[in-house]
């Protein structure tokens, strides 16, 4: 039976890494989308490409450079996840004010 401390430890790290990149590509995403709605999508896209590529990498590996391939492409997910996040609030803090 798991507790919700066990729980708490397990997953505070992801937390944490989610947050940070929600924090520090907010600041990136909001001088890049400046003036476009189009650019808010670049920090997305560069992680989703880099976890495509790095996913599909790990599963064509037959050693154990697989499992540096899918930890990098987990940790890319994750920053992936949070650079959306940060994209939505910054599209709708600067943009949705805008119209």
């Amino acid at each position: 039976m798991t507790t919700t401390l066990m729980t708490l430890t397990e997953y505070l790290p992801v937390i944490i890494y989610v947050l940070a990149t929600i924090l520090i590509s907010y600041f990136i995403t909001k001088k890049i989308a400046k003036n476009s709605k189009l650019h808010l999508l670049i920090l997305p896209g560069i992680f989703l490409v880099l976890t495509l590529v790095t996913g599909a990498f790990g599963m064509i590996v037959n050693d154990w450079g697989a499992l540096g391939y899918l930890i990098i492409a987990s940790l890319s997910l994750g920053a992936l996840i949070g650079s959306l996040i940060s994209s939505l609030i910054v599209y709708v803090t600067v943009f949705k004010r805008k119209d």
